[in-house]
């Protein structure tokens, strides 16, 4: 597993054809047998980004287990634990966000389960009177409009924020400035904004699925997803 990343570049130079499979596609149905593109050669090499995502490439594409390669996303390392309260006066002040909050970043897709943190900070307030507010980053894709009917019909509708799109260079304040980083997804192939919400000293809640538990180690609160 060393050295993935230069075995494939080494590939690509004497002109082997190496295919990446995105787990995305694998969990919303929209897979390809690659093996059988019309005017494409075979593939030789496979590519995923975690142990996690290799099995799944053996497992939907049938591939031989020889032939799949994997290489941790890089990730963290241009991010780092920012004071929280100077992190926190910068949001607010630039996003207009009041209070305390837990943060999510995720595009509002189907595996993202965004309703299922919807669902789960309902719980969260009702049940223990907590009075954090819930931030959504990423863009609403086609389930936005049901994710703000659930809001609505949630009863915080006044402390749950979408937030559509933020500065790049704003991320890693943003991780800083929460008091806690859920990321619930139901499939990965990595979960890159787990490990920059650690590297931005932010405690993590995360999925106990997929690789999640490969990326985060002990060093997150693993959970059911749903």
């Amino acid at each position: 597993e060393i050295g993935t990343y230069n075995v494939a570049v080494a590939a690509i130079q004497v002109g082997a054809k190496i295919v990446y499979v995105s787990t995305s596609a694998v969990f919303n149905g929209l897979k390809k047998d690659p093996y059988n593109e019309d005017d494409k050669p075979d593939p030789q090499y496979f590519y995923g980004r975690s142990k996690y995502g290799a099995k799944e490439i053996e497992q939907y594409y049938h591939a031989n287990p020889k032939d799949i390669y994997f290489t941790y996303n890089g990730g963290g390392e241009d991010f780092l634990s920012i004071d929280k309260i100077e992190a926190f006066t910068f949001i607010s002040k630039k996003y207009n966000i009041s209070g305390r909050f837990i943060l999510d970043i995720a595009r509002i897709l189907p595996h993202k389960n965004i309703f299922g943190l919807i669902g789960a900070y309902k719980i969260f307030r009702d049940k223990y009177k907590r009075t954090e507010k819930l931030v959504i980053v990423g863009s609403p894709e086609d389930n936005g409009k049901q994710a703000r009917r659930l809001v609505e019909e949630s009863g915080y509708k006044k402390d749950i924020m979408f937030i559509d799109y933020i500065e790049a260079e704003d991320l890693n304040k943003f991780y800083s400035a929460a008091e806690l980083f859920v990321f619930p997804s139901l499939q990965e192939g990595f979960g890159l904004p787990v490990v920059e919400a650690m590297a931005s000293g932010t405690p993590v809640i995360t999925s106990n699925v997929t690789s999640m538990p490969e990326v985060a180690g002990d060093a997150a609160f693993l959970v059911d997803q749903l």
